[in-house]
């Protein structure tokens, strides 16, 4: 088996997907609603989607993929998904080999948005998880929404465009696996 077989049948082993996300103003949330959405189309994938405020690190320790949402707040994470990664259980490698992915809403084009990818993912790799970008060098990072900027602000809507994306590299993976 070579390592690109090795890759496929270890995906296709991790079923469950816990989608984590902070939306105050309801942009992330469609995004996480749309990741979600494209996750269940998976046969055998069995997604929980979690606002912040309702996760707990014992979902993050039951998922085999991890999707963390948030918002762009001055650059950086938004406190609260900043918070609940800071209560992940750093002992004893528990979170490493897990798939981990980000998404992130802003507000304009140069509001910081893959500074705030870049953070979860640095936390992601202190875990030991595979980060798992999006499928081209338009989405390196993960997925972001632009929510207030011309002419974003007008024509985008949140059904899924971008978050599909998002998951393709997953999708693929999984279903050449079977």
């Amino acid at each position: 088996m070579d390592k690109v077989d090795a890759f496929y049948f270890w995906l296709s082993h991790h079923r469950f997907w816990v989608h984590v996300y902070c939306s105050p103003q309801k942009h992330t949330r469609a995004m996480a609603e749309a990741v979600a959405k494209g996750a269940r189309t998976v046969k055998g994938v069995r997604v929980k989607l979690l606002s912040v405020e309702e996760a707990k690190p014992s979902d993050v320790l039951a998922a085999d993929a991890i999707c963390i949402g948030s918002p762009v707040y001055n650059a950086n994470v938004a406190p609260p998904i900043q918070e609940f990664i800071n209560n992940w259980p750093f002992e004893g490698d528990l979170l490493r080999d897990k798939l981990g992915t980000v998404f992130i809403s802003a507000g304009g084009i140069s509001a910081g948005e893959e500074l705030t990818q870049l953070s979860i993912i640095h936390s992601m790799l202190i875990f030991g998880m595979i980060v798992v970008g999006g499928p081209d060098w338009k989405s390196a990072f993960g997925a972001s929404a632009i929510v207030e900027e011309n002419p974003f602000s007008k024509e985008q809507k949140l059904d899924g465009g971008s978050c599909w994306l998002l998951l393709s590299i997953w999708l693929l993976a999984i279903q050449s696996a079977k």
